[in-house]
């Protein structure tokens, strides 16, 4: 468990990729039950890490009354119940897991859009800056006297500050 292969075959989800495995492509037959990844994936433990338990004793025939047989048949009901529970919370919190990790994706397949959307503007306000400057550049060499439009005059007016040079031009 825990993504150390990528040689896992899971057989625990009816869909072909299983998004909690650490193995991608992974063949899932079931629902049901969890594989080791899906359990480390959760914090949950694999399934071979189990408690140690208290050695069984054989209760002898003659102690099997109506009363142990009463008793046997709510604890196997009592179990049946806690295990179906244990199973919908690890469904609830895999169907969680594997939301999130989707959402993840779109995520960053939204930020890779906009990355590229940031870039591309920026070429568009440095090729406006460009042209703006040497829209300046020109206008300064043929009407050295003229003053700037209002709206390019000002503090918080920056673009790229040519020299006036009329060798340049």
């Amino acid at each position: 468990g825990g993504g150390e292969s990528s040689s896992h075959t899971c057989t625990n989800s009816p869909k072909s990729v299983h998004e909690g495995c650490s193995s991608i492509g992974s063949q899932h037959s079931s629902d049901k039950e969890l594989c080791e990844d899906d359990a480390d994936f959760l914090g949950l433990g694999s399934s071979s890490e189990a408690p140690a338990r208290k050695k069984r004793v054989p209760i002898p025939d003659e102690r099997k009354d109506a009363k142990y047989w009463e008793r046997r048949k709510k604890n196997n009901m009592a179990a049946k119940r806690s295990r179906e529970m244990r199973r919908k919370k690890v469904d609830v919190e895999l169907r969680s897991a594997r939301k999130a990790i989707q959402e993840n994706e779109k995520l960053k397949q939204e930020i890779e859009v906009l990355k590229t959307e940031v870039n591309s503007l920026r070429r568009l306000l440095q090729d406006a800056n460009t042209t703006l400057s040497l829209w300046i550049r020109a206008r300064q060499v043929s009407e050295p006297n003229a003053q700037l439009p209002p709206m390019l005059r000002g503090p918080n007016i920056s673009f790229v500050n040519f020299p006036v040079s009329t060798a340049s031009v």
